[in-house]
């Protein structure tokens, strides 16, 4: 979990920027009428409003619902610090191979990877199905692998190697080799880990979208 919470002055900062200039950087829209930023997130719309210091998603019918601290943190970093100009590099890297990745990334900030292994490892259909429902798409790499548009400019690679006779499966994410630049480190560890958590889910509910009812 980030060392961060939704401390108001954060909120503070981002409504004494220039819209214009934020929307800009970021590849996010803002909306005068109600002065919110629509930012586009793992397939969905987060609504950020610094008047008011909340972040949220809001569905297809207009109705808004929670975010985690994790997402909402984020959506709010990205809008603060994504320096103008940046674009995802073609280069795609582990979390450990980004700059200073090595030291934060282990022992309790170890990505959970291992959920991905265990709920994709044996049917890669499932991560497909799964990493639609963030707005991702295939991608060839590894066994089976989606990418998910994380944040405008923060697409993140879902890569699953299936179980054989010789080797379990395993799993791993990879970003571009910029991502420390579009986010802060900790900040990106909740965010790779809710990606983890909200796939693996979304997997879960397929499953139990297609099994048999009792009654």
């Amino acid at each position: 979990m980030s060392c961060h919470w939704l401390d108001p002055r954060y909120f503070q900062e981002l409504a004494r920027m220039d819209p214009a200039e934020v929307c800009a950087r970021t590849g996010t829209k803002y909306c005068h009428d109600s002065a919110v930023y629509l930012l586009q997130m793992l397939g969905r719309i987060a609504v950020v409003t610094p008047g008011r210091a909340t972040a949220l998603w809001r569905g297809p019918d207009g109705a808004e619902a929670p975010m985690t601290t994790e997402l909402a943190l984020s959506a709010l970093f990205y809008l603060l610090k994504c320096p103008a100009g940046l674009q995802p590099a073609s280069e795609w890297v582990s979390e450990k191979e980004l700059k200073g990745g090595l030291y934060l990334f282990q022992g309790t900030h170890e990505l959970p990877l291992s959920l991905l292994a265990e709920a994709f490892g044996r049917d890669s259909r499932a991560l497909l199905k799964a990493g639609q429902t963030l707005g991702g798409s295939r991608v060839e790499v590894g066994d089976v692998a989606v990418q998910v548009p994380a944040l405008p400019k923060l697409p993140i690679r879902i890569v699953v190697w299936l179980e054989d006779d010789e080797f379990p499966a395993s799993a791993k994410m990879l970003f571009p080799a910029n991502a420390d630049k579009t986010l802060p480190l900790d900040i990106l560890y909740g965010l790779a880990c809710d990606v983890c958590r909200l796939i693996t889910t979304n997997r879960l509910q397929k499953d139990d979208t297609n099994s048999p009812h009792p009654g």
